[in-house]
């Protein structure tokens, strides 16, 4: 039973630090998308344009992302963009962090 445990809790890691990677990768397609979309409904669109447009700025963003990065050839506009990526990502991974510390803290 205790060897069963044991593999859960590295199988419940091992998702948790790939859940963590991907929040990293696409916390900029996705926050640009959440506000798209956000802004989109509060003027007046509909859920289904909301949503798409939502999409439509997370697809524009990530391909913006990479071919920014694979066009431009100063190491100082790429380490811009770069962090541009990096800054939501950063962001994701801090509240990440500080929501599963809240789940596991011991409370007095």
């Amino acid at each position: 039973m205790i060897v069963l445990a044991i593999l859960l809790a590295g199988v419940g890691l091992f998702l948790l630090c790939r859940l963590a990677f991907l929040l990293a990768v696409y916390a900029l397609p996705l926050f640009t998308g959440a506000g798209v979309g956000g802004a989109a409904h509060a003027l007046g669109a509909g859920l289904i344009v909301s949503a798409l447009l939502a999409a439509l700025a997370g697809i524009v963003a990530l391909a913006a992302c990479h071919f920014a990065t694979d066009v431009l050839q100063p190491s100082v506009m790429r380490t811009v963009v770069i962090a541009l990526f990096a800054a939501p990502a950063a962001f994701a991974g801090y509240h990440l962090a500080h929501g599963l510390t809240a789940l596991t803290a011991v409370s007095e």
